[in-house]
């Protein structure tokens, strides 16, 4: 498998630099952003050497801004200090013992990011392409010689490590590309809808790279187990179920039918105990691989059983 920090593929390099010595960062040099998907933006970098800490205050333009955080010596904290008294942000100093060069940070509003997945299916191959969206909503661009985008955990997922402009709005960028098999569809039982028969094409794609939510949906794709790649069918498969309750839990009878113009093969997945602890159980021929013809159709039977003595 890939490292989980993946390098991305492509390179932007924009003209138009000088816009930006509007802003705080003219007074650094190695300006790093680290973007998240749920918080601010952290824009950093070290204090040139013809500034002082107390010139990073001085910006005609701190939209957005939550918070400045100062790494110095004890006589930058010195100087610093006489500025603070007219700045509307929150400033944090951290004082050293040491003449290093001093750094600053900008926690920022208004930058993320999110990833984004497609992928293609054809006859028992598949490929997978993954892009990075940064979203630039400050109203401003921004420059940076490295750029991070951390995952929802604060884990890094992948890394430009090159200058980069970032105009307003939505930037893509490549991240990775893989190839694998495609498998035959397959009937996932509770996964990822729970008490549902899912659709789901599974592909075993070992070069990968991270697969991480682009949000707060309760499922996205391509979903994720080991080296395997799942994605939604499209409903090739006609499913009616009928529930009937018994004694130990319920009897279940499962319709399916191949809606589509091509001969089938489906597999079966289903957990043997169920989340709320009931067992699945398997009734009279139930297949591991069911074949179907364009039209066909058939029944499959099982039973829910909960243990009533526990």
């Amino acid at each position: 498998m890939k490292s989980v920090l993946t390098t991305l593929l492509f390179i932007i390099l924009l003209a138009g630099c000088a816009e930006r010595e509007r802003y705080a960062e003219r007074y650094l040099d190695s300006i790093d952003i680290v973007l998240h998907q749920n918080r601010p933006a952290e824009v950093s970098g070290f204090l040139k050497n013809r500034f002082e800490p107390g010139d990073a205050l001085e910006c005609p333009d701190m939209t957005g801004i939550r918070e400045i955080t100062f790494k110095c010596s004890a006589d930058d904290f010195t100087s610093l200090s006489k500025n603070l008294q007219d700045c509307l942000i929150p400033v944090v100093i951290t004082t050293s013992v040491s003449d290093g060069v001093p750094s600053v940070e900008y926690l920022q509003d208004g930058i993320t990011w999110k990833p984004n997945y497609q992928w293609s299916i054809r006859e028992g191959s598949c490929a997978f392409t993954a892009t990075v969206s940064i979203i630039n909503s400050t109203g401003r661009e921004w420059f940076s010689e490295s750029i991070v985008m951390m995952d929802m955990l604060n884990e890094p997922v992948c890394r430009l490590s090159d200058t980069l402009i970032i105009p307003g709005g939505e930037l893509e960028l490549g991240w990775w590309y893989a190839e694998g098999t495609a498998h035959p569809l397959t009937l996932v039982y509770g996964w990822p809808i729970n008490g549902e028969w899912n659709q789901l094409i599974p592909c075993h794609v070992p070069d990968a790279g991270k697969i991480i939510p682009a949000g707060e949906e309760t499922h996205e794709w391509p979903g994720r187990t080991g080296d395997t790649l799942w994605v939604k069918a499209e409903h090739m498969l006609e499913l009616s179920e009928t529930i009937e309750q018994n004694p130990d839990g319920y009897s279940c009878l499962l319709e399916i039918r191949n809606s589509s113009e091509k001969y089938m093969e489906i597999k079966f997945s289903h957990p043997d105990i169920l989340p709320r602890g009931a067992e699945f159980v398997e009734v009279e021929s139930f297949p591991a691989v069911l074949e179907l013809y364009p039209g066909e159709q058939t029944m499959l039977k099982y039973d829910i059983i909960y243990d009533v003595s526990s």
